[in-house]
């Protein structure tokens, strides 16, 4: 197939471009700077520059492709959220994914499949509920930003099969969440915090690209898809977890208030909400996971 990647030198993006390098798809990457995504993916695709705006350039970038995968998207936990992050958060979802939409459409012969990004924040926070495709969207600036995003995808033509990505926390080794996480364990600190009862809804990136790849391949597959392990876990088990793995204490608990003061709504929205975010519709499809269990996916990322 002819595909076309945008984040493609992003966390998934990049495991997802080498293993579909390796089945000898023909690859284009749509990118801000060619040349750094060539020094992170080599020189085996075709890159495009897009300021965001050109649409002649994603005109060219898609022209005779069958899919297009849209992973792109500001970094939600790059920054502290003021009101100009958060800004910048929704116009890197909203303009780019209105800017691809838009192209497809247009296109007088247009691919079979666009795989959007999406998130688990969609749903809000929940200590009770199990959270599955069909479940109504929360409340909160992720689930706004989430519903947006897909809304904005919806508009796509009927005749263009739609899959959208709501992935949970994905774990792995160089990069992602666990980059951030792992810092207070080896320095002796590590912990959970808030209560440690809030669910966590993660996912191994080898699953996660699996998935996707899944989803590329699977012409049923259309509209919502969890990307999130079977069995997620308590915070405060992933963090003994997590602890044990790393051969590492997991004796430090930051209070709720701590958190609030510090991080204000995105430490409400990213460490103290809890999403038991269940993969039904994977599951109903046949796909396999590799890793279901925490221990073991953590084990696997750090080799032991």
């Amino acid at each position: 197939m002819k595909i076309v990647i945008l984040g493609a030198t992003g966390f998934i993006g990049k495991m997802l471009f080498t293993v579909l390098l390796s089945e000898d798809h023909d690859l284009s990457v749509v990118t801000r700077n060619a040349d750094q995504a060539r020094e992170i993916l080599g020189d085996n695709a075709l890159f495009y520059v897009w300021d965001g705006k050109d649409q002649a350039t994603l005109r060219d970038a898609f022209n005779g492709a069958q899919a297009i995968i849209n992973l792109a998207g500001e970094n939600i936990s790059a920054k502290q959220w003021t009101e100009k992050q958060k800004q910048k958060i929704l116009e890197s979802r909203i303009i780019t994914t209105n800017a691809i939409v838009n192209e497809i459409n247009r296109m007088p012969q247009k691919p079979e499949v666009l795989l959007q990004a999406s998130a688990v924040g969609y749903y809000g926070s929940s200590l009770t509920k199990d959270l599955v495709e069909d479940s109504p969207a929360g409340k909160g600036f992720l689930a706004d930003v989430t519903r947006q995003w897909e809304n904005e995808a919806r508009k796509l033509d009927d005749s263009v099969r739609l899959v959208l990505l709501r992935t949970g926390i994905v774990l792995g080794p160089e990069g992602g969440a666990l980059s951030s996480m792992t810092r207070p364990f080896k320095f002796g600190f590590g912990g959970h915090a808030g209560s440690g009862k809030q669910w966590f809804s993660w996912i191994h990136l080898d699953d996660e690209v699996e998935a996707i790849r899944f989803l590329l391949e699977n012409k049923s597959a259309k509209g919502v898809f969890n990307l999130t392990a079977p069995h997620p876990v308590r915070m405060k088990t992933f963090s003994k977890e997590l602890g044990r793995v790393m051969k590492k204490n997991s004796w430090m608990h930051i209070p709720p208030f701590i958190i609030r003061i510090l991080m204000g709504s995105m430490g409400k929205e990213m460490i103290l909400s809890s999403q038991k975010v269940l993969p039904k519709r994977l599951l109903d499809e046949g796909f396999k996971f590799q890793f279901d269990d925490i221990r073991m996916a953590l084990m696997s990322i750090y080799h032991y």
